[in-house]
């Protein structure tokens, strides 16, 4: 414990104490006795036995997981569609992916102009990612407007293996 304790403490030259653990300034090394013995320090310290720990046998089969071999770009349309209702502009998109066998359905996100790495940033678009493995991903630049949830859908057809996405704007 005390090997320990010398590990954890930073002497300065004014008479200061500070615990390397929690990051806390003491005026004396009583005080910092008293912080290590306290909750927050002691909390500190189980979290660095548990982090120092040898790896479990969970964490060694999550490395072993295996990659899946792209087999290239889904076939796709894209349609501009407007809601007879409310004028509004969206879009249906239909994934072709007859390859696909995964336990995790086809999935959409959209995503930033900020987030993406591949083109200049414009805050006048954002982009709509469908992932379907073992497919590439795809990718559509759409505008930068906010999604209607309530009139977006997505639906998998495990039939026609096919992934259709509806997105409406506001």
């Amino acid at each position: 414990m005390a090997n320990l304790i010398d590990d954890q403490i930073l002497r300065h030259e004014s008479g200061s104490v500070e615990c390397k653990l929690c990051l806390t300034l003491h005026p004396n090394e009583t005080s910092f006795l008293a912080h290590a013995q306290g909750k927050r320090h002691q909390i500190n310290q189980q979290k660095l036995a548990t982090k120092s720990k040898p790896e479990t046998n969970s964490q060694s089969i999550k490395g072993a997981s295996q990659t899946t071999r792209k087999v290239g770009i889904p076939r796709y349309q894209i349609q501009k569609i407007k809601d007879s209702e409310t004028n509004k502009m969206g879009f249906q998109i239909e994934l072709s992916i007859p390859k696909f066998n995964s336990p995790i359905p086809p999935m959409y996100r959209i995503m930033s102009t900020y987030e993406q790495t591949i083109e200049p940033i414009n805050s006048d678009y954002q982009y709509l990612v469908l992932v379907a493995e073992p497919y590439e991903n795809v990718a559509f630049k759409i505008p930068s407007k906010p999604i209607d949830e309530d009139k977006s859908w997505d639906f998998y057809n495990k039939t026609k293996n096919s992934y259709n996405l509806q997105l409406m704007f506001k």
